[in-house]
């Protein structure tokens, strides 16, 4: 899986100490052949549910399934 395009922005600030969570939303999938693009909404708050970080990432995935030999 690879990350590509994947604008964010920091809108507070983070320190040492402090607890963060992560929220991921799918909000797109798209096909192209073998492969397939999935976009994520991404929101991360501190522990005061302060929104610290913003952003999407888009991601490519391989829809081929592949077999091992054993």
């Amino acid at each position: 899986m690879l990350s590509r395009n994947s604008p964010a922005s920091f809108l507070g600030r983070v320190h040492a100490g402090d607890t963060l969570y992560p929220a991921l939303e799918i909000v797109e999938l798209e096909r192209e052949g073998d492969d397939g693009f999935v976009t994520t909404a991404i929101s991360v708050f501190n522990q005061r549910k302060e929104l610290v970080l913003s952003g999407h990432h888009k991601y490519l995935l391989n829809l081929v399934a592949t077999s091992i030999a054993k």
